[in-house]
């Protein structure tokens, strides 16, 4: 009994940092603050800059030259959609609104459900873009 090993994986709530001498990610602290810190960082993380993990992040950042708000508007949903599906588990995403853009920087409302209360929450996010 004592030499016996599950084949069980760890679950971990939010995104993980990786480690890359044990070659695992390690878990996150959970709660409203690292949540907006996950969803921050996720959202406004250009992919292709985090060594090790090079899908992760989003195309956000380099929209600020995006001419038709529709179109923006769009493909911002599109990339928080796919982004929040795969990085944060701890939320099931339901819309969100561009409040603000300019050259240099991003605010958007996003309403999700959050999975360890089942309540609809919020979270307005501010972050950078454009500049590389």
């Amino acid at each position: 009994m004592a030499n016996e090993q599950t084949n069980t994986i760890p679950s971990y709530k939010g995104i993980g940092i990786y480690n890359l001498q044990q070659n695992e990610f390690a878990k996150i602290k959970t709660g409203a603050s690292n949540l907006r810190e996950s969803l921050t960082r996720i959202l406004f993380t250009r992919k292709g800059t985090r060594p090790g993990v090079l899908d992760f992040g989003t195309d956000i950042p380099n929209l600020a030259f995006t001419q038709d708000y529709e179109d923006l508007k769009t493909i911002i949903e599109s990339e928080i959609v796919n982004a929040l599906g795969k990085w944060e588990p701890r939320i099931e995403y339901q819309s969100m609104e561009l409040l603000e853009l300019d050259s240099n920087f991003l605010a958007i409302k996003i309403n999700f459900i959050n999975n360890d209360t089942l309540r609809s929450e919020f979270l307005d996010l501010v972050g950078p873009i454009g500049n590389e």
